[in-house]
């Protein structure tokens, strides 16, 4: 991680943070999500970005954030460039319930993302985890989120030669996004 930013967190400033993926991801509920503590079912695709500052909190502290919500509908998508170069860490988020859409989100991963992670940390969220379950029915959860992770990351074909870090959410229930809160900490003490 570059040493400008190392020393813009040592002083206090908040994080960047950029949540990127297809339209209907997911992206906007899971920054609603994190700032209200609620979950808005009726969104509309974004348009273009959104930003804001908030506070992360999870049980071993509070990381203050400024996150930028890209619209991910390929007209939109060259936009994300500018925004992704200037990030402490890349958020991708992939809807796992739509396994129809996984080769352009492959796509976009490695045509935007994976160029960029040489020194950006990337979270991959595996969202709508609520809906696979209710599919999935009577399968333990460890066994269906272990399933589910290793499928995006085989979909995504996500490199092995850096850690990606990879985690199973549901914006509706909100599960997932404490480990994601802990994850972003944890990159950011890190740097």
């Amino acid at each position: 991680m570059s040493h400008l930013k190392s020393t813009i967190r040592a002083i206090g400033s908040p994080i960047n943070l950029v949540f990127c993926g297809l339209d209907f991801a997911g992206k906007t509920a899971m920054f609603i999500r994190l700032k209200t503590g609620k979950f808005v079912s009726d969104l509309k695709p974004t348009l273009s970005s959104t930003m804001d500052s908030l506070s992360l909190q999870d049980d071993d502290g509070l990381v203050n954030a400024t996150i930028i919500d890209l619209g991910g509908q390929e007209a939109l998508r060259d936009q994300w460039e500018s925004h992704l170069k200037t990030t402490d860490v890349i958020i991708y988020v992939v809807d796992a319930n739509d396994s129809s859409r996984f080769e352009e989100s492959k796509k976009e991963f490695h045509q935007r993302i994976v160029p960029l992670t040489v020194e950006t940390p990337c979270i991959i969220v595996c969202n709508k985890f609520d809906l696979i379950k209710a599919k999935q029915g009577v399968k333990k959860d460890a066994e269906l989120i272990t399933t589910v992770e290793e499928t995006v990351q085989t979909a995504l074909e996500v490199p092995e030669t850096k850690d990606y870090l990879t985690i199973v959410t549901s914006q509706k229930t909100g599960y997932g996004l404490p480990k994601v809160t802990r994850l972003i900490r944890e990159i950011m003490m890190k740097g």
